[in-house]
């Protein structure tokens, strides 16, 4: 029996020696993208800094803003709190891989008091008996108790690993919170800024068309003019400041929403004016850009591909059920391997146990192969998630690139459109003091010329709008 104990326990540590952590094969990305160039960036000529692109704007008011969100906006800080628990986490999965130990201790008194059944009769005889029978005594015990579970083919390490990626995953959740924080706050600063702008060149339209009525109405009273051209007018008047009502509504929306992103309160929120027109001074987009600078610093691809070490970390730990798993414990239970240690209340009652054991899945009826199965699976399918993402960034930046500079030339079209028309009203106004025009023409022109105004300031909106994508196509922000 002693020769059989001993080949038993060569044959576990040849098995132990022999082995090793499991290797996971990860599936290679079919993008490949070395020495791959974007096709709408060989017209950028800005160097700007990613991490803080709205320095670019040079509006310290808008700068001010981001800022102040960047340190007090409550996504970000929920992103920082779902990341503290990621970590957690994985500290948890790292600790679970050492050996756990414990004390145990308990004590008591007994004290018990019984009637002596032969007293009446002994005393009877005269013989001396006590009437009851008192005992006493004191129980202690004391314990410690331990247990380890060597991980020798890496399940628990995989575990672990698994977790650490996700906490850095994680990581990536809070610098994408940062990206859409100040991409966000500069979307609304921008939108109310236009909204303002469209309030002003809305009240001179209006007060052309009004100028225009009181004209129209001179020259109807002297006989000049028809009736239906004042009613066509007022129509008109009607049917623009119907139009124009709904616009401070829209500004103070995204006022408030600001508020919001700065961790606020909305109601009595206020920003200062500002003198600059943030639309004459928008920024051209950044050059030197790469798609493996796109891989580096976009939040969301950066996440990808910690995904995909994560799966492979799970394959691991799903292969790993194959193999035998060894268990040393004290106190042991369900046929595992204890160590005891008890002192009583008699001091010579002292012992303790020591076992090791180790279990080995013969028979499961294929679910370790179904789990290893569907974790490779997952593992895939996050080597294809990944590869799609990427194919989607290089699609946006180059789509974003080549929007920014149509926009740009769209506006500029559109100014000179608004020059020309200035001069136009300028030439009628020249011809009307003359004697050649009707000021009813001259105030027409203002109109339109106040109207391309309006288009002008729409594409820059957009321009302004696709530039804050682009920012974030790139993953700038943190």
């Amino acid at each position: 029996m002693l020769k059989i104990s001993r080949k038993l326990s060569i044959l576990f540590l040849c098995v132990i020696a022999a082995c090793a952590p499991i290797k996971v094969d990860i599936p290679e990305s079919n993008v490949d993208l070395i020495g791959h160039e974007f096709e709408q960036t060989k017209k950028a000529t800005a160097i700007v800094d990613l991490e803080k692109w709205w320095l670019s704007w040079n509006d310290p008011i808008l700068t001010s803003l981001i800022e102040e969100g960047l340190r007090s906006n409550y996504d970000i800080a929920i992103a920082r709190a779902k990341l503290l628990e990621s970590r957690a986490t994985a500290n948890l999965a790292e600790a679970n891989r050492g050996p756990t130990f414990g004390l145990m201790a308990n004590g008591g008194i007994q004290s018990t008091t019984l009637a002596n059944p032969l007293e009446p009769t002994l005393t009877k005889y005269h013989i001396p008996a006590s009437e009851n029978f008192d005992t006493s005594g004191t129980i202690g015990f004391v314990g410690a108790a331990a247990s380890w579970e060597p991980d020798f083919f890496g399940a628990k390490a995989s575990d672990a690993q698994a977790a650490e990626y996700g906490a850095y995953a994680q990581e990536e959740g809070v610098h994408g919170a940062y990206l859409l924080t100040s991409s966000d706050i500069a979307l609304n600063y921008i939108y109310y800024r236009y909204y303002q702008r469209r309030i002003v060149i809305s009240n001179q339209i209006l007060a052309s068309m009004r100028e225009m009525r009181r004209y129209l109405k001179g020259r109807f009273d002297v006989g000049h003019v028809g009736i239906e051209l004042l009613t066509d007018l007022d129509s008109k008047i009607q049917a623009f400041r119907g139009q124009t009502k709904t616009l401070p509504a829209q500004r103070d929306r995204h006022l408030r929403a600001i508020a919001v992103l700065l961790g606020k309160k909305p109601q009595g929120f206020a920003i200062a004016d500002s003198k600059r027109n943030i639309f004459n001074n928008i920024p051209t987009p950044p050059s030197g850009q790469y798609p493996l600078n796109v891989l580096e610093r976009r939040p969301d691809l950066r996440a990808a591909l910690l995904n995909i070490k994560a799966r492979a970390a799970q394959v691991a730990s799903a292969k790993a059920d194959l193999y035998p798993r060894v268990s040393i414990r004290f106190l042991g239970h369900n046929g595992r391997i204890e160590i005891n240690s008890d002192y009583l209340a008699n001091p010579s009652a002292l012992g303790g146990l020591i076992s090791v054991g180790v279990s080995l899945p013969i028979f499961t009826n294929g679910r370790i192969e179904r789990n290893i199965e569907a974790k490779d699976a997952k593992l895939k399918q996050a080597v294809l998630e990944y590869d799609k993402k990427v194919l989607e960034a290089l699609n946006e930046v180059d789509s974003v690139y080549q929007a920014q500079f149509a926009l740009k030339e769209q506006n500029n079209f559109l100014a000179a459109s608004v020059g020309t028309q200035n001069r136009k009203t300028y030439q009628l106004n020249q011809m009307y003091k003359l004697g050649n025009k009707t000021l009813d023409a001259v105030l027409q022109s203002k109109i339109e010329a106040n109207q391309f105004k309006e288009k002008v300031l729409q594409s820059s909106l957009a321009e302004a709008e696709n530039l804050l994508r682009l920012y974030k196509a790139l993953g700038g922000g943190w």
